[in-house]
C-alpha cells in the first residue's frame, strides 16, 4: 500500500515538474499554514503578492540596471540616453544606485517580461526623478529632460524568476533534511529554513515606500540610499526633505 503524498511532496514534485513558479509559491503559502510558520508563509505570500512599504526585500530582487533620461535638446528628441552617476552632485554621487529594487510579485514580473520582450528592457522611474532632472537640466534653457528612469534587461527579470525557484529548492531541501520521516515540518524547522536560505546574513534590503507599483524607495544595510536616509517610511520622508533642501541650496548656489 503506498503511502499517500503530503504537501511537502507535492511541493517538491511540481518545483521538480517545472510547474508556474506562483503555482508552486501557492502551496508553499499551505504548507506554511499547516506547519504553523508564520515566516514561511509570508516569504511566498510576498513573493506572490509583492512586497510593500516597510517590508524586506530580497537581494536577489536588486538587478543591475542603466540610468537613462528621455528629453528635448534643442530641436532635437532625445530617447534612452544612459547617464552616469557622475553627472550629479557629489552628494547624489555616493548614493545613487544603478541597481533597481524589483518588489512586484512573480506575476507582474512575468508580464513585464512578456510585454517588453520586444524591446529588451522594462523601465523603473528613478525616486526623486523630477529633482534629478532639473540638476541635469540646470544651466541649459534649451534642455528639457522629461524622464529619469531604471532599464532593466527582460534577461534580468527572467533570471529573478529563477532566481526564486532556486530558492524554492533550497528551502525544500531544507525541509527535507530537517524532517525526513516525517509529512510536515515543525514550525521551528519552517522559520529556520527561511531564515537561511532567505534571511541569511546581506541577504536583505527594506523598501521604505512603494507608489504606483514603481519602487521608489530602498534601503541597503550597509549604508543608507540618499532618497532614504531612514528604514521607516516616516523616517524616510524625513530624509527627503533634507535632501530635497539641499538640492534647492545646491541649484541657488549654482544660481548665484
Amino acid at each position: 500500500m503506498h503511502k499517500p503524498r503530503s504537501l511537502l511532496d507535492d511541493v517538491e514534485k511540481d518545483l521538480l515538474d517545472d510547474k508556474p513558479i506562483a503555482s508552486v509559491l501557492r502551496k508553499l503559502v499551505l504548507l506554511g499554514g499547516r506547519a504553523g510558520s508564520q515566516r514561511l508563509r509570508d516569504w511566498a505570500s510576498r513573493e506572490l503578492r509583492g512586497y510593500e512599504a516597510g517590508d524586506t526585500l530580497p537581494m536577489y530582487r536588486q538587478l543591475p540596471a542603466a540610468i537613462q533620461i528621455d528629453g528635448v535638446l534643442a530641436n532635437t528628441i532625445v530617447k534612452h540616453q544612459t547617464v552616469s552617476v557622475t553627472d550629479f552632485p557629489d552628494f547624489v554621487q555616493e548614493d545613487l544606485s544603478e541597481r533597481a529594487p524589483i518588489p512586484f510579485g512573480v506575476g507582474e514580473v512575468q508580464a513585464a517580461i512578456e510585454l517588453h520582450k520586444n524591446e529588451g528592457v522594462v523601465q523603473l522611474q528613478v525616486p526623486g526623478a523630477p529633482v534629478l532632472a532639473q540638476m541635469i537640466d540646470h544651466g541649459n534653457p534649451f534642455q528639457r529632460t522629461t524622464a529619469v528612469y531604471w532599464s532593466v534587461s527582460t534577461s534580468a527579470m527572467a533570471g529573478l524568476l529563477d532566481q526564486i525557484r532556486t530558492r524554492l529548492a533550497e528551502l525544500i531541501g531544507e525541509l527535507r533534511a530537517a524532517s525526513p520521516t516525517t509529512e510536515l515540518p515543525t514550525a521551528q524547522q519552517a522559520d529556520n529554513a527561511v531564515n537561511l536560505v532567505i534571511n541569511g546574513p546581506g541577504a536583505r534590503v527594506a523598501i521604505s515606500q512603494v507608489v504606483n507599483g514603481e519602487a521608489s524607495d530602498i534601503v541597503v544595510p550597509q549604508r543608507a540610499r540618499f532618497w532614504t536616509i531612514g528604514k521607516q517610511v516616516g523616517a524616510a520622508a524625513v530624509g527627503i526633505a533634507t535632501i530635497l533642501a539641499a538640492v534647492i541650496a545646491w541649484l541657488q548656489l549654482q544660481a548665484g
